[in-house]
């Protein structure tokens, strides 16, 4: 068609537009909004006689659409939906003066307005058996599925089960919708009132789905208080001796994607009306619930400024709460290790520095366990630039205050969370630790186990990815190998397993390049060789026990630079000569 004449005139002031109630006693935007913005006069190929169109402005959840509608469409809707029983105003009559004519036109568009307006207030309309409305309008099955979940109060129960196919591949074009806030609010509304545990399950599945688009309804959930309703969830599973579902665990992981957007609204929640919940949740024995608790806290907590509006306002309680979880599961101790040690760096706890240190002595069992969850948790949790930094910049904070010997067990945790997370060399030098690691590997009264893991952690620093040479970082004088490698290098040797020295040496050989770097340690390096020549049966062993512990070209080079100390200390063990 061809548009031949337009009324581009106003019909007054713009009605305000139409909204639902939130969760937050604030209003949302409806989502599915309808208006005729103009009217055009036009001819079809097959009807040269001109006739006019009511062009409708659908806002549809969010994103704007214009539908072009007859006089006589309207009249075919209106008949459809009246027959099926639902009441609807009526229409203007037929005029014999042609529905051109700018009276008529003027006549009908504000009646034509109003009775799309009133459809969808109508849930019969939304749902009515015939289906008429949604072809009318243009609209896809994925598209009435969500509408009819958000505003079909009566039936909602049935459209939420049919939402999960939304989800499917299929309907990918239109998932869109799912994040509009009346989407969210609703779901929300669903899962706190529990009326069918079914629905919640859908609800949370759903919920999880619609988290994963985007950061946008992630910063929604928070809005309408999506915080509450998690926790009471959990509380109510637990109360009834269950664990949580598993759409809680996947909108929490969802949550926590946008670490720097989470915290402020989660440290307001617990320190405002929220650390009840968490101190019951916390005794709750469930390890799924710990470890919630645990990583919320952590992503939370592992800022400075977070820490101190936090304990400003509930330090009993946090203390309370990190004490408790010092006794719990794995990942709970692992997280609440952490905050506490970021915290006494940090001097947000130096009224109880000794409980501190005494509260992470138990974590040596958490270091050594080296269970699949903390190895997880860690390169989940630790491993991100934001946490590495809290930790560099907590550690820094110790040492250029009192020193390392102040806070010896604490060093030790947060040194084993920086080491298991496999940090990248650009990783350590972004986060500015390498002078802080300096002093802890110097440090004579910090243990031989810290000083280890610092070492450790600066030559990954100072040996950038492809390079042959060091970056010019300051050494430690004295870096020595940790404990759990020298009880698996004297394992090794007394099981006596059979390997030849070749290898070392072809090793050795294989990396000279790096090795080069280490002109200052060539003299050490050559004496470790000749011990184990001159003790082949012995040393051949250890040499290639030291191959199988090597897991990266910078981790190689470490451990064949202490080899001679290494070696020599591992001679008086055995009591071999040399």
């Amino acid at each position: 068609p061809h548009c031949s004449w337009a009324d581009h005139s106003a019909m007054g002031d713009e009605a305000p537009k139409a909204t639902l109630p939130g969760r937050a006693g604030n209003r949302l935007p409806h989502p599915v909004t309808l208006r005729i913005v103009r009217t055009e006069t036009q001819t079809t190929v097959t009807s040269p006689q001109s006739f006019t169109a009511y062009v409708i402005e659908c806002e549809d959840f969010g994103q704007k659409r214009e539908i072009s509608r007859r006089y006589g469409e309207f009249e075919t809707l209106h008949s459809m939906l009246t027959q099926g029983g639902v009441p609807l105003p009526s229409l203007p009559p037929k005029s014999f003066m042609g529905s051109t004519d700018p009276s008529v036109v003027n006549q009908r568009r504000p009646a034509l307005e109003t009775l799309l307006q009133e459809i969808m207030k109508r849930e019969g309309c939304l749902v009515e058996g015939s289906n008429s409305l949604w072809p009318f309008l243009e609209f896809p099955a994925a598209g009435i599925c969500i509408t009819r979940f958000v505003l079909a109060k009566e039936t909602r129960a049935r459209w939420l089960q049919q939402l999960p196919k939304v989800l499917t591949e299929k309907h990918q074009a239109e998932q869109w919708r799912l994040q509009h806030p009346a989407v969210m609010n609703t779901l929300l509304n669903i899962i706190d009132a529990e009326e069918s545990e079914e629905d919640v399950r859908v609800a949370y599945k759903v919920l999880e789905f619609v988290m994963l688009m985007d950061a946008k309804p992630r910063r929604m959930f928070l809005q309408l208080q999506g915080l509450g309703v998690l926790f009471a969830t959990l509380q109510r599973t637990c109360a009834g001796a269950k664990e949580p579902y598993e759409g809680v665990r996947g909108a929490l992981n969802a949550m926590i994607r946008d670490g720097e957007n989470f915290f402020e609204p989660f440290i307001s929640f617990v320190g405002e009306t929220g650390m009840n919940s968490v101190l019951q949740l916390a005794g709750r024995p469930f390890a799924g619930v710990h470890g919630f608790i645990a990583k919320l806290l952590w992503i939370a907590c592992s800022r400075k400024s977070a820490q101190r509006q936090l304990l400003e306002k509930r330090k009993e309680d946090v203390w309370q709460l990190l004490s408790g979880m010092m006794q719990s599961t794995t990942t709970g101790r692992a997280a609440a290790g952490l905050i506490l040690g970021t915290m006494a760096c940090n001097g947000f706890l130096d009224d109880r520095l000794d409980s501190v240190e005494s509260a992470l002595r138990g974590y040596d069992a958490v270091i050594s366990s080296v269970e699949p969850d903390v190895d997880d948790f860690a390169s989940k949790l630790v491993k991100s630039a934001r946490a590495l930094g809290s930790i560099a910049a907590s550690l820094s904070a110790l040492v250029a205050g009192s020193g390392c010997s102040r806070l010896p067990v604490t060093v030790n945790v947060l040194l084993w969370a920086t080491s298991a997370s496999k940090p990248k060399a650009q990783q350590l030098q972004a986060a500015g630790i390498t002078s802080a690691l300096v002093q802890v590997a110097e440090d004579p009264e910090v243990s031989e186990q810290c000083r280890g893991i610092a070492g450790d952690l600066l030559m990954v620093a100072m040996l950038p990815e492809g390079g042959n040479t060091l970056d010019p970082l300051p050494m430690p004088t004295d870096c020595r190998m940790l404990a759990e490698e020298e009880r698996l290098l004297r394992s090794l040797v007394a099981n006596k397993v059979s390997q030849s020295l070749p290898a070392l040496q072809s090793k050795a050989r294989g990396h000279e390049g790096h090795l080069m770097a280490f002109a200052d340690r060539s003299a050490p390096l050559q004496e470790g060789l000749a011990i184990s020549n001159q003790n082949s049966s012995v040393f051949r062993e250890v040499g290639e026990a030291l191959l199988q512990y090597e897991d990266s070209t910078s981790r190689a080079v470490t451990i064949v630079s202490q080899a001679s100390e290494a070696l020599r200390e591992l001679a008086r063990d055995v009591g071999v000569a040399g």
